[in-house]
């Protein structure tokens, strides 16, 4: 939607448990301003949240697996391990 008709359209999303969606926009614009991305931040989040740190230090063993694809596409390997 056009920024225009974005900004003519916050009135219909208010209501009596949300009088002012002002703030809510100025979050938005935060967040997708380029400027104000750090991945860093992202990555260090996803790995606190997902636990991750307890596969990384895991003892790391590669499981090599073949796979007929469909199609006649012959036989495909990849590799897995649970610290990936």
């Amino acid at each position: 939607m056009d920024y225009r008709q974005r900004k003519a359209n916050r009135n219909r999303f208010q209501d009596i448990q949300f009088p002012s969606l002002d703030q809510y926009f100025i979050w938005r614009n935060e967040v997708a301003n380029q400027t104000n991305i750090d991945p860093t931040d992202s990555v260090g989040f996803y790995w606190i949240k997902n636990s991750m740190a307890k596969y990384a230090d895991e003892t790391h063993t590669l499981e090599r697996v073949t796979i007929n694809a469909v199609r006649n596409q012959g036989t495909k390997v990849y590799y897995r391990s649970s610290a990936f």
